[in-house]
């Protein structure tokens, strides 16, 4: 990863502690109103993770010269399944050895489905979290590799596949009952079309941000892409239609709308204001630079101090975690210092293995401090998770990748 997009594994970082820290809801007790608003909204930061992928995936496809598809699910499945198997095998060892867990054939039907990326509602509700407790977003990833693809060459080169391929994820979201209507573990009020969408939302937003304007002629830099935009900006718009009409209420729209309108000024307008800011002292360029993260940063604030009222919050993240992503491209100082520093490269870099690990650390901390310890539960969990982690990185994940 380039020096440019070293922001994208602090953001890995970032959504991996904070899926942590929601499941720490059951360690504590007597929460303040607004750290249980902070614990339970941390949760939506696994749609972090859906923008991400889209994101690195389109990247790394416009970045080779030829596309296969097999040496390409090749690749995806070999950076994803052994670790996610092997960390389910661990898992079967620690549920078997602590918790007494037995071997029932409905719990060997639970592995099965699990081993194969089908532990979804409704093929099969009870394996969505059988073992790890965090797996059930695993099949949405691999899944969906069969989809960014798809969609990011739909909208390059085949337009008619585009069509076909949109018009039927649209009538799979509002006819959720033809196709699998995945909830998510806990029934989060997700489902497997909204996750269609949001990727979809995604790729439209990367390849927009390869069109920019040329600020001294005010000319767009694409040529004979014309039908591409056509059918992007359809899509786009056909996207927000989707998304918008599941928002209830007028203050979730303007949420909406500020997000959005921050996302077009990331996309096309930032360029030429930073580059008219030259004329200015250095600390005024600094300021404006960051202040489209401030305020995205008070957005995402002010939201989470309205959970109580927030009937779809899965919408709203997914459009500002898009504007981060967009934002962090510019690498303003604060992306810089937050996302960009040692420890959060590193954390970001062993985050596939943290979002795994952290039930196997929770279980261990909870059989070796007792509950009215929550707070030295805690320090157990984040090291245990932390170096577990790295040395699965070291063993596994980073041979594997090198292989690949």
């Amino acid at each position: 990863m380039n020096k440019n997009t070293q922001f994208i594994t602090g953001l890995k970082a970032l959504g991996a502690i904070m899926v942590i820290i929601s499941h720490l809801k059951m360690q504590f007790s007597g929460y303040t109103d607004l750290s249980w608003k902070f614990i339970n909204f941390s949760s939506y930061f696994i749609v972090l993770f859906v923008s991400i992928s889209a994101y690195t995936v389109s990247m790394s496809i416009e970045r080779r010269d030829g596309f296969h598809v097999l040496s390409y699910m090749k690749r995806r499945w070999t950076r994803l399944a052994p670790s996610y198997y092997i960390v389910l095998i661990i898992g079967l060892v620690v549920k078997t050895m602590i918790n007494g867990w037995q071997f029932f054939p409905s719990n060997i039907q639970n592995i099965l489905y699990d081993f194969v990326f089908l532990n979804l509602d409704p093929i099969r509700k009870e394996a969505q979290a059988a073992i790890l407790g965090v797996e059930w977003m695993l099949p949405i990833m691999f899944w969906s590799y069969l989809l960014i693809p798809l969609f990011l060459f739909s909208v390059r080169r085949v337009y008619s596949l585009f069509v076909l391929l949109f018009m039927v994820s649209i009538f799979l979201h509002f006819n959720p009952d033809f196709f699998v209507t995945y909830r998510g573990f806990g029934g989060a009020g997700w489902s497997l079309q909204f996750y269609i969408v949001m990727y979809a939302y995604t790729i439209f937003i990367y390849y927009f941000q390869k069109i920019q304007p040329d600020w001294q002629t005010i000319q767009w830099t694409v040529k004979k892409k014309h039908i591409g935009l056509i059918i992007a900006g359809f899509g786009t718009f056909v996207c927000l239609l989707v998304l918008l009409y599941y928002l209830h209420g007028s203050s979730e729209r303007v949420y909406a709308a500020a997000l959005l309108l921050i996302t077009a000024y990331l996309l096309w307008i930032k360029a030429g204001v930073m580059g008219y800011m030259r004329k200015f002292p250095k600390i005024l360029s600094v300021l404006v630079d960051n202040s489209d993260l401030c305020v995205l940063g008070i957005i995402l604030a002010k939201y989470m101090v309205n959970y109580y009222f927030i009937k779809n919050p899965h919408i709203i993240v997914c459009l500002w975690f898009v504007a981060l992503l967009i934002a962090g491209f510019h690498r303003p100082l604060i992306s810089r210092l937050l996302l960009e520093n040692r420890i959060m490269r590193f954390l970001g870099t062993i985050s596939f293995g943290m979002y795994l690990l952290h039930p196997l650390a929770i279980i261990l901390a909870e059989r070796t401090i007792p509950m009215q310890y929550p707070f030295l539960r805690v320090l157990l969990i984040f090291p245990v998770t932390i170096l577990a982690s790295y040395l699965f990185y070291r063993v596994f994940e980073k041979p594997l990748r090198i292989k690949t």
